[in-house]
């Protein structure tokens, strides 16, 4: 989060954010949650940010103001404005303004790596699909109201055979139960877990696969008769609304 911090760091005073430079093309082809999304963010949401900041200061000071026309010594000031200078006025709205800022661009920041990461495991899902078929009815099963089950489709998309995971757990629910289990008393036991998990498949489907081409050494070379095959029955927008629970 780096980059966050950098542009957030800029002149608030003046709410207008200036034209990001041209990236170099890697920023283009960069992964998920690149600096090119992050400062589109930021250029999107500041001036938003900056004035629910600023709105927030203002009540902030028509408040202290109120408790200063309430207070029997202060009865004879203009309101109580005069005991604020404008120097002062300026700093709360400044300081409120980047306050907000900071949250509201954090908070934007988390939605988009969560579209980000819904898309991947979608697409990955539709894939497993055509090996596994009838997966994607067994997801349409979990609770997605469950945070475990956030956590735990985040942790297995950053696997690199998210799919062969899925059909595991969901063919053997205790081992589900058991990582849910470790997402919420022991996270890093979790992580551990699936680790080894992804492994163990890993090696099993490699045995599998020596074991098939041993009895018939041009198995590899015939094509899958769903290779290509797409069918789309699952929507990234349906599930991003079941994940949201």
């Amino acid at each position: 989060m780096e980059e966050v911090e950098n542009i957030v760091d800029t002149e608030i005073t003046n709410p207008e954010v200036k034209e990001q430079e041209v990236a170099p093309d890697d920023d283009l082809q960069a992964p998920v949650f690149n600096r090119i999304q992050v400062a589109d963010v930021v250029k999107r949401e500041k001036q938003k940010a900056y004035e629910k900041g600023r709105l927030a200061a203002m009540q902030e000071l028509q408040a202290q103001q109120q408790q200063q026309q309430d207070a029997p010594q202060q009865a004879s000031s203009l309101g109580g404005m005069a005991q604020l200078s404008q120097a002062d006025i300026e700093r709360m709205i400044q300081e409120q303004a980047t306050r907000a800022t900071q949250e509201h661009i954090q908070s934007q920041l988390a939605e988009l790596k969560q579209q980000q990461m819904v898309n991947s495991f979608v697409q990955k899902m539709q894939v497993a699909e055509q090996q596994y078929p009838g997966l994607e009815q067994e997801l349409n099963q979990l609770n997605y109201n469950d945070p475990r089950i956030h956590s735990f489709i985040g942790m297995v998309n950053d696997m690199e055979n998210t799919g062969d995971i899925m059909k595991e757990v969901l063919d053997n629910p205790h081992k589900l139960s058991q990582i849910l289990s470790d997402i919420q008393d022991q996270p890093y036991l979790a992580q551990k877990n699936l680790q080894k998990l992804s492994a163990s498949i890993k090696q099993n489907m490699a045995a599998k696969a020596e074991e098939a081409q041993a009895r018939d050494p041009y198995s590899q070379l015939k094509p899958s008769p769903t290779a290509g095959m797409d069918n789309g029955s699952m929507s990234v927008s349906d599930f991003r609304k079941m994940f949201k629970g």
